[in-house]
């Protein structure tokens, strides 16, 4: 397996998708030959209605997938924009210089008037 690991990207796929049209073609050939095709005709009508059937299932549950994660991607979106105004606001209060003097007049004011 480790081999398997070191080879270029390419080769590897290439290999895979052999591999992944090469067994089914030859399951159908081995079929082919047990059962000829006009064994199959009478079952072509149910086929077409079990694709039709998967089909929408699949349809369906893609679509849930795709909302789903385009609500996370807006919710992440509003995350940022909210990280990003917090941190705006927190560069422009750091370059005012006359808040942290107004604050520390406040805090000593503070202070005299709970000792009164």
């Amino acid at each position: 397996m480790n081999a398997i690991m070191q080879w270029p990207l390419e080769v590897s796929m290439a290999i895979a998708v052999t591999i992944s049209m090469l067994v089914p073609w030859l399951a159908v050939r081995q079929v082919r030959r047990i059962w000829p095709h006009p064994a199959f005709k009478e079952n072509n009508e149910l086929v077409g209605f079990t694709f039709a059937v998967y089909g929408l299932i699949y349809g369906v549950l893609l679509a849930f997938t795709i909302i789903v994660d385009w609500e996370r991607f807006a919710g992440t979106e509003r995350l940022v924009m909210q990280e990003t105004t917090i941190l705006g606001v927190v560069l422009t209060l750091d370059r005012v210089p006359s808040l942290t003097g107004v604050d520390a007049t406040l805090g000593h004011g503070w202070g005299q008037s709970s000792r009164a």
